[in-house]
């Protein structure tokens, strides 16, 4: 309430300056990114409705036949993850998918587009961490003060400002700036400076519309937008901007508590932005993981080969697919011989790849098993092992493309087995059934995740 109370005075009183001075009006960021990302995810913090913004911002020019856009600048900044010259190509991407998308909104000349890098936000990240109350603050700032940004010796990067953060408390520090800060310094801001008045059509109902379309919150909170607008006019035009100031007065008083209510976007304001992003297919696609391939380390470590896939079905669903198979006897007293299967439907609480999920498990298997040197046990032929069972997971993401999966899982299995003496050509001389009730999965898998267009 305060903010937006804020911004209405500051804009009213902004009318009233010279008239050849540039005015200008700022809010927070108006796209960001997930990390190492350069296209635009709408449901990411407020994108969708920061775009929805600048489209009606540019409905509103082309609507007006007194407006001239002079420039544009588009300016991105990174986060710490990553050496310079790679956020430096990521910056130049973000920039690039940002111009797309304004000239597709608005019909721009690409000579009136200016992209800026803004490298890696350390400034930012200091004064963020200089208000803040997090542990082991000065050491923080020590470091950010004091250490280059990066150290490179006969081309190769030997030591670095990030490199010293991370190796700070055994990384502590660090992993909380990383989900604390980072996410705020992935973002791409655009500045316009263009000539004339936005047209009221001396309809008050309009100027108001006008006024709480720029101020839209979400999720109770100002909106997550950075439209800077600085607004050059003649002097011709200063008596007509005195009018517009006192109806944005009149506006504020009667509008104010309006404007704390959420404003949410209209199916065809969501049609429309949605078209404009999804027009660049190289730059304003968004990312989603659809398929995983994984290797489950303990069973790696048992000296049992593995190999799985998994493959997203809708958001919240996917099936997974491991098969253990593993031909081989490492000794005559520790064999574990085996073809397996275990299929399993899986529920993800939050996306795919990511989070705490449930399955339910399958098992199908075909052994061939000793644990020491009197009996080897052996599926029967006729039939392989078979159970059922429930799963619980955790999917930690390391990297965008890279993540540890830990599960586990019980259920009943149905065994069919012969029994044998354990020696060169043994012959058998027992068989038996077993109903197994207990853990019948448990891993520490490395996934590695593939990525589709949407």
């Amino acid at each position: 309430m305060h903010r937006v109370f804020k911004y209405l005075i500051s804009l009213s009183l902004s009318m009233l300056l010279l008239p050849l001075s540039a005015q200008t009006q700022n809010k927070n960021d108006l796209f960001r990114y997930e990390i190492g990302k350069s296209n635009i995810d709408t449901s990411l913090f407020n994108n969708l409705v920061s775009a929805r913004n600048l489209k009606s911002f540019f409905d509103e020019i082309k609507n007006s036949t007194d407006i001239s856009i002079k420039k544009v600048e588009i300016s991105s900044s990174a986060s710490m993850e990553g050496d310079v010259i790679s956020n430096k190509r990521l910056n130049h991407r973000r920039n690039e998918t940002v111009k797309n998308i304004l000239m597709h909104m608005s019909g721009i000349a690409d000579s009136l587009i200016v992209c800026i890098d803004k490298g890696i936000a350390w400034n930012e990240l200091r004064a963020m961490v200089d208000t803040s109350h997090m542990q082991y603050k000065e050491e923080v700032l020590y470091i950010i003060d004091n250490q280059p940004e990066e150290t490179w010796e006969n081309g190769t990067l030997v030591d670095s400002r990030n490199k010293h953060l991370m190796d700070l408390r055994s990384g502590n520090p660090y992993r909380y700036m990383s989900k604390a800060f980072f996410p705020f310094f992935r973002y791409t801001k655009i500045k316009i400076v263009y000539t004339g008045e936005l047209s009221y059509d001396g309809n008050q109902e309009t100027a108001q519309n006008n006024v709480i379309k720029n101020t839209v919150l979400h999720d109770g909170e100002t909106n997550a937008s950075s439209l800077v607008i600085e607004i050059e006019r003649d002097s011709t035009d200063f008596a007509e901007s005195q009018k517009v100031s006192d109806s944005l007065k009149n506006i504020q008083q009667q509008k104010i508590s309006e404007i704390e209510e959420k404003i949410t976007p209209s199916e065809s304001d969501n049609a429309t932005i949605q078209q404009s992003l999804e027009s660049d297919k190289e730059s304003t696609v968004v990312s989603s993981p659809f398929l995983a391939f994984k290797t489950n380390a303990l069973l790696l470590g048992a000296g049992v080969a593995n190999i799985g896939a998994e493959v997203r079905l809708a958001d919240n669903f996917s099936l997974d697919f491991p098969v253990i198979y593993s031909p081989y006897t490492i000794k005559n007293d520790y064999r574990l011989r085996l073809l397996g299967f275990q299929p399993e439907f899986r529920f993800w609480l939050k996306n795919f790849t990511e989070g705490h999920f449930f399955g339910i498990t399958g098992n199908f298997a075909w052994f061939n098993v000793s644990m020491s040197n009197d009996n080897r046990y052996q599926d029967t032929g006729n039939r392989p092992l078979m159970g059922v069972g429930i799963s619980y997971g955790y999917s930690w993401k390391i990297r965008p493309s890279l993540a540890l999966e830990f599960t586990a899982g019980a259920g009943y299995a149905n065994i069919h087995y012969d029994v044998f003496y354990n020696i060169p050509n043994g012959v058998q001389y027992n068989s038996g059934v077993k109903n197994y009730w207990g853990l019948t999965k448990a891993g520490i898998s490395i996934v590695y995740i593939l990525d589709s267009k949407r």
